[in-house]
């Protein structure tokens, strides 16, 4: 179940407030997949991409759609419908310049994937020779990104005896 909390949660991100209400954005995250991407099937997207939330699926009705603009979910004040299109979607004063704005318009996809960043510690890749990470959500590599972490706050040098780089001294 989508709860409110969650919904604030993430348009406080910068997700459009419709895809913070759709069960196929939270779909993604109950399978774990990283980012914003969602499970819909043919790119769903908002005014900016040139559509109007076609697969959307969740407590916003067509009507709500209308009145709320879609980005932060504030009263709108102009309506946006898709060419051949018949849902409108709403849009408030703050966020309907960004219409006209040729750097909002048909972003493009994000290169979003469910696979870590293999260099998730931000090593200088020649201080890894080679070396590739254990998986960032495995036991080894929480505990790699844990001691990080620490070694960043604390100010010191993080060890790369963890990592089986450099030999111990005796």
């Amino acid at each position: 179940m989508i709860t409110v909390e969650m919904m604030k949660a993430a348009s406080e991100t910068g997700l459009s407030v419709v895809c913070s209400t759709c069960e196929h954005y939270w779909e993604a995250r109950s399978k774990g997949i990283i980012g914003d991407r969602c499970l819909s099937l043919s790119n769903c997207g908002s005014p900016l991409a040139r559509d109007d939330f076609h697969e959307y699926r969740g407590a916003l009705t067509d009507a709500q759609l209308a009145r709320c603009c879609f980005v932060c979910g504030e009263p709108a004040v102009k309506g946006l419908r898709k060419a051949g299109g018949l849902r409108i979607i709403g849009v408030c004063a703050t966020h309907a310049p960004w219409m006209n704005d040729p750097t909002m318009r048909d972003p493009v996809p994000a290169k979003i994937t469910d696979k870590s960043d293999p260099n998730y510690l931000g090593l200088d890749p020649s201080v890894l020779k080679g070396k590739v990470l254990p998986r960032e959500n495995s036991l080894a590599g929480v505990i790699l990104k844990t001691e990080k972490e620490w070694a960043d706050k604390g100010g010191y040098e993080f060890d790369l005896n963890l990592l089986g780089l450099k030999k111990r001294a005796r």
